[in-house]
């Protein structure tokens, strides 16, 4: 198991070959009984297991964002799993990686995303995202770039989004923590 989720009332468990939930099956026997189990609704995921799929996500108005192996991130509606990487391939970025954690706010989902490189050091570009969705078309914008080597989580609270991880420093050849911490805007014109 990658991570538990718990969604419209649900549980939802990510795991290295896929995306299940919790729901009623049947019971196997040809009969019209059901019993409640695991139903792994991503069978594409089998071929790919990867500890990286729906490792890190999100509620965020009745959707749960989750990332995955290769880049990925995806939205479960509560009907479908809805691919949403193209966002992260966009050439007006500048840059692509994979999203390391995820939360979110009233107006924004907030993602940390590194670069795929194989080092932690403060020369590894970490970036913060911010999505929007507006009729129905779905917006990224490029907030900042952070020392953070490796993404441990990003959070919302009181005001304020953090961003928290680890760094590599050559001089001391060892990890130290690294943390930023944003105000939210309380007032927005847009």
């Amino acid at each position: 198991i990658t991570k538990l989720y718990g969604f419209n009332d649900a549980i939802v468990v990510g795991k290295e070959d896929g995306f299940h939930l919790f729901t009623l099956l049947p019971d196997g026997a040809g009969t019209n009984n059901y019993t409640y189990g695991f139903e792994n609704v991503t069978n594409q995921f089998k071929s790919f297991p990867d500890a990286d799929n729906f490792a890190s996500g999100h509620e965020w108005y009745g959707r749960l964002f989750m990332t995955a192996a290769q880049q990925s991130l995806f939205y479960y509606d509560g009907n479908y799993l809805i691919n949403i990487s193209s966002l992260l391939f966009s050439p007006r970025s500048g840059h692509t990686g994979r999203v390391r954690a995820i939360t979110g706010d009233p107006s924004n989902l907030f993602l940390l995303v590194d670069v795929n490189t194989a080092d932690a050091t403060s020369s590894k570009e970490t970036w913060l995202y911010s999505l929007r969705e507006a009729s129905g078309v779905w917006y990224v914008h490029t907030l900042e770039k952070v020392e953070i080597g490796i993404i441990d989580t990003i959070a919302v609270h009181g005001g304020y989004l953090y961003g928290m991880g680890r760094l590599y420093h050559d001089g001391i050849a060892s990890y130290f923590m690294s943390s930023y911490r944003w105000t939210l805007p309380t007032k927005s014109i847009a």
